[in-house]
């Protein structure tokens, strides 16, 4: 049996747990600084996670199982990816990273097109050690998530191409554009439409909160660069009273001028 543990907890009881079978475990690990580590992973303490890990890795070897790393690039520890892929060479671990997109703030497909090249060109610059079995499935591991960055890099030329082409018209002719894409979207996968006039007063009751023109516009803009799919689904999944906690988060950026996306929720 496969596990993947934080790495935060062990105590007695796991160990007398862990004796009596033959797991194969991974610990989540997202930084190898102390002070991002702690910021990412609340409530948990770097030292007690290094140590912890020690026993698992040693839990596995005892086994004739590997050890693997999972970490989860963001915002925040990008720059440390390829240190804990040498980590994971030095200790004799696999790595997997991880996608991650929610919440949005967090994640890097969201950023600014410049920030991503920056990122690839940062990364692709730093160099990994493929020797040895494990070495080079990390490095072939690493080499996919530049891959994966320059997908999101393209994507984020799209959507900043898609915003500027929108940007002179009148917020109320995107709205519409809008409602109409979500008419179209739901008697597609549900040709009796029934619930077209709940997702869309659901939408509208977004839309009346908004105290500015402006942010309505930028909402709304913001809502096209993501799939019809995909806003559909979230405002059926989600309660009026959620969303509307999403949208006071992004009025709040707005105001600051900061880029970013409404749906920001945890998967």
């Amino acid at each position: 049996m496969d596990l993947q543990t934080n790495g935060t907890i062990l105590n007695e009881k796991i160990i007398r747990l862990l004796e009596k079978g033959n797991f194969k475990i991974g610990v989540s690990l997202d930084s190898l600084n102390k002070e991002t580590f702690e910021r990412i992973r609340l409530n948990a303490d770097f030292n007690v996670v290094i140590k912890n890990m020690d026993f698992f890795a040693k839990y596995n070897k005892r086994n004739g199982h590997p050890f693997w790393i999972s970490a989860c690039p963001m915002r925040m520890n990008w720059q440390e990816i390829p240190d804990i892929i040498s980590f994971c060479n030095k200790t004799h671990a696999y790595i997997f990273l991880n996608t991650v997109y929610h919440p949005s703030d967090l994640a890097l497909w969201s950023l600014h097109s410049s920030e991503l090249n920056h990122i690839f060109k940062t990364l692709s610059s730093r160099q990994i050690t493929d020797g040895g079995i494990i070495a080079i499935k990390n490095k072939n591991h690493f080499d996919s998530f530049l891959t994966q960055i320059q997908t999101w890099y393209n994507q984020a030329l799209e959507r900043e191409a898609l915003e500027e082409s929108y940007k002179g018209l009148d917020y109320k002719y995107l709205e519409n554009m809008l409602v109409e894409r979500l008419h179209k979207y739901i008697a597609k996968i549900e040709p009796t439409g029934q619930n077209i006039n709940q997702i869309t007063d659901k939408y509208q009751s977004l839309l009346d909160q908004i105290p500015s023109n402006d942010i309505k516009k930028r909402l709304i803009l913001t809502i096209m660069n993501r799939s019809v799919e995909t806003l559909f689904d979230i405002l059926n999944e989600n309660s009026l009273d959620s969303l509307s906690g999403m949208l006071a988060q992004f009025i709040v950026s707005s105001s600051l001028n900061e880029r970013t996306f409404i749906f920001n929720y945890d998967v």
